[in-house]
């Protein structure tokens, strides 16, 4: 399946602010949406994937090309 049927434009955006270790405010601010809409978004993004947690989204941005792990601001565990 291609990444674009399976992730929003919106949600495509938020996967690597979120990889890079943005909070949800700082997520907000960039896209100028709320934090709630953030948080929505996160959601979605699980429900898609089965996914939960900042190191679980943050895998599958990785995983489909969403951020670079190089340049990832911090380390974290990725569960599998």
């Amino acid at each position: 399946m291609g990444l674009s049927p399976r992730f929003t434009d919106r949600e495509q955006e938020i996967q690597p602010l979120l990889a890079n270790g943005s909070t949800d405010h700082e997520i907000a601010a960039a896209l100028g949406i709320s934090k709630h809409t953030v948080h929505s978004h996160l959601d979605r993004i699980g429900e898609k994937t089965s996914s939960r947690g900042r190191p679980g989204l943050t895998r599958i941005a990785m995983e489909n090309g969403l951020t670079d792990p190089a340049k990832l601001s911090v380390w974290v565990f990725l569960p599998r």
